[in-house]
């Protein structure tokens, strides 16, 4: 009986553990918009993947990407123009007590985030101009991004959950030449989060 005790509690110290760290990690995709110097980009994607700390902090990391594509025909001259942009960043996901430990309930809740990395300015233009021709051009900068962001995580299943956030992301880009171009942007997200 002894033994039989010491098997069951051994099989559910083990089951607890497995679950906890089953629920540990999290991964996300969906769509995200940017407004970028009084322009918005529309069209974007993010994947972000999270690594609990405890019940009310995270490690979070993400990656994003936003584009814009414009074209102008007048008569026989075109120019193609698509601007993107690709930023890679990590951070701290802290979560509000609206429970006594969020990150392990599985309910919604509010976190805010805070997240320093790079981020990929590129410029790829195509023109045709008689009788020139067709000309292309195709640069590309990197810069410094930090952004702080507060969203909310409603759970839909017992797995997923829908993620909804917005951030303001600071960035700074060194041209040639030594010349540094400092950008404020507003970030918007939405996707769902896969608790594993």
């Amino acid at each position: 009986m002894k033994r039989l005790i010491l098997l069951s509690l051994f099989l559910c110290a083990t089951a607890s553990v497995h679950a906890q760290s089953a629920s540990s990690w999290t991964v996300g995709v969906g769509y995200s918009g940017i407004r970028f110097d009084d322009e918005i980009f529309p069209f974007g994607i993010y994947a972000q993947a999270t690594r609990k700390i405890n019940g009310h902090m995270a490690v979070i990391a993400s990656v994003t990407r936003h584009s814009k594509s414009e074209s102008e025909q007048d008569g026989e001259i075109s120019i193609d123009l698509t601007n993107s942009m690709l930023g890679a960043l990590g951070g701290i996901m802290v979560a509000a007590p609206l429970t006594p430990s969020p990150l392990n309930s599985g309910s919604g809740f509010l976190y805010g985030t805070a997240k320093i990395g790079m981020e990929k300015w590129g410029t790829k233009a195509e023109s045709n101009i008689p009788p020139i021709g067709s000309t292309s051009i195709d640069e590309s900068e990197n810069g410094f991004a930090f952004e702080l962001g507060a969203g909310l995580q409603a759970r839909i299943r017992r797995h997923i959950a829908l993620d909804m956030s917005i951030a303001y992301r600071r960035k700074n880009y060194n041209i040639e030449g030594g010349e540094t171009f400092s950008f404020n942007d507003f970030v918007w997200y939405g996707g769902l989060i896969f608790r594993l």
